[in-house]
């Protein structure tokens, strides 16, 4: 399925892939899905390679700040994500792919789960954060981190 945008009708429009598209702000684009249904909700479709002009390494450069759904969906991409209101230096959090297919059970994870060491432990895609002091951590986000909007992209 393709989306199908305007900005308005002096800019044109353009046809992306649904995964490249990010839905941020209000300001008056129409959004048609495969021609089959028009949503008027006026919300802007943004694409990763061209977000309303910026690209990635522009919004990197000039620090740009965005919500969580971006932030996700860059993370999904490979980036690493930050909050500019996030206290710890050096904190950050990433996308991590899991191990669907498992990997060979450690000592301290066999004994947590009752497993043996060297079976196959599966574990399914998750974000993961980098602490303040250097240690990394599963994550979930807070009802903060999703309402906020001063997520930026890592370097």
């Amino acid at each position: 399925m393709r989306f199908t945008y305007s900005l308005s009708p002096t800019k044109g429009s353009a046809t992306v892939p649904v995964k490249q598209c990010f839905f941020i702000g209000r300001e008056n684009a129409l959004i048609n899905a495969g021609g089959m249904q028009t949503h008027k909700q006026e919300r802007q479709v943004k694409t990763m390679e061209n977000l309303n002009g910026v690209t990635v390494e522009q919004m990197i450069e000039t620090k740009a700040q965005f919500g969580i759904g971006l932030a996700v969906d860059l993370m999904k991409e490979g980036y690493k994500v930050t909050r500019a209101g996030w206290n710890g230096k050096g904190m950050f959090a990433a996308y991590q792919k899991g191990y669907p297919d498992g990997i060979p059970c450690n000592a301290q994870t066999a004994k947590t789960w009752g497993m043996n060491e060297g079976d196959l432990f599966k574990c399914r895609p998750y974000l993961q954060l980098r602490c303040a002091d250097g240690t990394h951590a599963m994550w979930t986000p807070s009802t903060s981190d999703v309402l906020a909007e001063d997520w930026m992209i890592v370097e």
